[in-house]
């Protein structure tokens, strides 16, 4: 995985539906998160379409790191976007260059 994008475009998981019970599809909440880049650690922070909080943690700038922030953010529900400061310099290596 080269960015964070890439881990998170793996595509939109079918919505299942159980046999029994509600017949509503399970639908998993939209999120939105933010990175604080640093040289050795990023921070990332979890909202919900409302604004509350849902989650806060660090991880380390290595390929390892990187793969943990990405499920960490995932494991909260389907994530409408992701904001990165610091693009240019240290959160370089989470998003694509801008496409010309």
């Amino acid at each position: 995985m080269k960015y964070l994008s890439d881990a998170l475009t793996g595509g939109a998981a079918p919505l299942s539906r159980r046999r029994a019970g509600p017949s509503m599809p399970k639908v998993k909440q939209v999120v939105i998160a933010g990175v604080d880049t640093h040289k050795d650690t990023h921070v990332a922070a979890v909202i919900d379409e409302k604004g509350r909080l849902l989650g806060t943690a660090s991880f380390a700038t290595t390929d390892k790191g990187l793969g943990e922030l990405s499920d960490w953010m995932a494991s909260f529900g389907e994530i409408l976007k992701v904001g990165v400061e610091g693009t240019c310099a240290y959160g370089a290596g989470l998003s694509p260059p801008p496409s010309r």
